[in-house]
């Protein structure tokens, strides 16, 4: 057997969103009995995991976008949805580290409304597909809502 004690200790090391990234892929891995092609749709995030997902179907639903339980399945995901969220989770945590559960859930709203409002700024309509794709300019939308929060690390006080 491979000595993993080297591997234990880089994981160690990884901060909280690293290690639920790590963790899902191997969950999905191993549910695919351990094939090495491990697709993007195998490690859709949790919702404990996405609050930039959680804060999306709460704006789509105060737009009256999507019904009170509905949930978008990760077969409509659009594709590279997974990696971008994490990054732009990852820049917003980066900037508001030690978040409680709780400023997730708000950050991840005000993203979303930020995101949803600034799409329709530049004449883009919403859909959930729509708001999706354009995660990745969640930190654009925000600067341009609260000008300067984000850098300066002030955006919790805006929820």
């Amino acid at each position: 057997m491979t000595d993993l004690t080297p591997i234990l200790r880089q994981l160690r090391s990884l901060p909280p969103e690293e290690l639920s990234v790590v963790r899902a892929k191997m969950g999905a891995w191993n549910k695919l009995g351990g094939n090495s092609e491990v697709t993007e749709r195998a490690i859709m995030p949790t919702s404990d995991d996405d609050y930039l997902l959680e804060g999306i179907h709460f704006e789509l639903r105060r737009r009256g976008l999507l019904g009170a339980e509905f949930r978008i399945p990760h077969r409509l995901y659009p594709t590279g949805y997974v990696q971008r969220s994490a990054e732009v989770r990852r820049l917003l945590e980066s900037k508001l580290p030690r978040l409680k559960p709780v400023e997730r859930t708000a950050l991840g709203r005000l993203a979303a409304r930020a995101l949803a409002d600034y799409l329709t700024n530049i004449h883009v309509t919403i859909t959930p597909r729509v708001i999706m794709s354009h995660v990745g300019n969640t930190p654009i939308a925000l600067d341009e809502a609260y000008p300067d929060y984000l850098a300066a690390g002030l955006l919790h006080f805006c929820w």
